[in-house]
């Protein structure tokens, strides 16, 4: 059997014209003559087309065994959804809980449906927000009922399979108003609810723009430094002509960030060197982790995964060479093993670039007062408790050392912070409360 036969239409490299022939063939299947077997083949059919179209399969031919083909969660999601959906609609019973509006539009429903579980399947085609806008260009969404009635099981089957664009899930909220008060969602979808909670949140944004389909992406550069062990380097017979995975590798690192959003350490540990094992060259998975390990409040398991933490480092620094955050975080590290003087030496290198910065001031503070050197820390906290409010008036009014707005906002922000610390460390009970205090 070949695939192009059984979805009616010529061998085509254009995803669009694919989609719309699978959506086509499934619709034309009257419900009374649905059967698991039709469907698996038919579905078999797109997905090596799928396949075909963005250069990672090349066999068009199905055999007998492929109506054994598994479906994965996500097409079973909709698909069960749809099914629900005629089986409401065509009991022999008539039901009167489908209102008449939706009744009248069922078959566009099912149609719109089949698109949409088309479009979630090809990796390559549902990360671009455009395919979306034009799947979602119905007049079906100008109904509101119809949009209350997709509302749930759209978000039903997203979520099996969240990994999108930020954008495309804030696009997608705003049609069917996932996270709008006025609208609620079940208790029994509790997950889905974190799902389209997490999503839509910018602060869990991660890119996507860098993902193409082999055809287009097909070298897999890996400028890895020697001095990093072998979990960080390139396998020594890697293929210079090796085909990224991205579908893979967005898997990897969506189940990275999950994993330390619910706190399971050793998965999000594993999915991170799995994602970064499939590709290297995103620093979103390296921003991931490296704030994840900055969350770690007890301070031995910080220290035994210092030397994880600076490869991390190091690898962005090479996406960011210029980074404030980064390259402190570096020295910081590195204070922890490195001798008093090393580590103030470094930290003062820093501070003659960016001296409008308390925050490199209060690190040299927790250096001195880690090694027992109480008066040399109390020394910096006095010269940030002077400097504060004229460092700050300096930056605001862009009178400062630093005229790049990222970096004087930073550091406006990062000065307020360490202010609104040592405020505490001086109260009563703080670090310093019995440390003498000039006049």
């Amino acid at each position: 059997m070949n695939i192009w036969d059984i979805l009616n239409i010529k061998q085509t490299h254009r995803n669009e014209l694919i989609r719309d022939a699978f959506v086509q063939a499934f619709c034309s299947v009257k419900h009374e003559y649905f059967s698991k077997e039709g469907f698996n083949i038919l579905f078999e059919s797109y997905h090596r087309a799928i396949m075909i179209a963005n250069n990672i399969e090349n066999r068009p031919d199905l055999s007998e065994s492929d109506s054994d083909y598994v479906l994965d969660s996500t097409t079973r999601a909709y698909l069960d959804q749809m099914l629900a959906i005629r089986n409401r609609v065509y009991a022999q019973e008539p039901t009167t809980s489908i209102p008449k509006d939706i009744l009248l539009r069922i078959d566009d429903i099912i149609a719109f449906l089949a698109g949409m579980m088309a479009l979630h399947h090809d990796f390559y085609s549902r990360i671009n927000i455009t395919n979306w806008k034009k799947l979602l260009q119905t007049d079906l969404l100008c109904y509101p009922k119809i949009v209350n009635f997709l509302r749930l099981p759209v978000l039903s089957c997203i979520s099996t399979n969240p990994i999108l664009p930020h954008d495309i899930f804030v696009f997608l909220d705003l049609v069917f108003h996932w996270t709008d008060s006025s609208y609620s969602i079940p208790q029994s979808m509790s997950v889905e609810k974190q799902v389209v909670s997490i999503e839509t949140d910018p602060s869990w944004r991660v890119d996507f723009s860098a993902f193409e389909a082999p055809m287009s992406h097909t070298n897999a550069p890996r400028p890895y430094s020697s001095h990093m062990p072998n979990v960080f380097r390139a396998s020594p017979n890697s293929n210079p002509n090796h085909k990224i995975d991205f579908e893979k590798y967005a898997t990897h690192r969506h189940n990275a960030r999950m994993a330390i959003i619910n706190g399971e350490e050793d998965r999000a540990e594993e999915e991170f060197i799995l994602a970064y094992k499939t590709y290297d060259q995103d620093p979103d998975i390296f921003v991931i982790y490296f704030e994840y390990l900055n969350s770690l409040e007890d301070a031995d398991h910080k220290k035994f995964m210092c030397d994880i933490h600076l490869m991390i480092l190091d690898r962005l620094l090479s996406f960011y060479p210029q980074s404030f955050s980064f390259r402190l975080s570096k020295i910081e590290l590195q204070s922890l093993s490195k001798p008093v003087d090393e580590s103030i030496k470094a930290y003062k290198i820093l501070l003659a670039e960016y001296p409008d910065s308390l925050k490199i001031l209060y690190h040299i503070a927790k250096v001195y007062e880690r090694n027992n050197q109480t008066n040399h820390a109390r020394k910096y906290i006095r010269q940030i408790e002077k400097s504060y409010a004229s460092t700050q008036i300096r930056l605001k009014s862009g009178r400062g050392f630093s005229t790049e707005p990222g970096i004087v906002s930073e550091h406006i922000r990062l000065n307020d912070e360490v202010y609104r610390m040592i405020s505490r460390d001086a109260e009563p009970n703080g670090k310093f409360a019995n440390v003498p205090r000039k006049a």
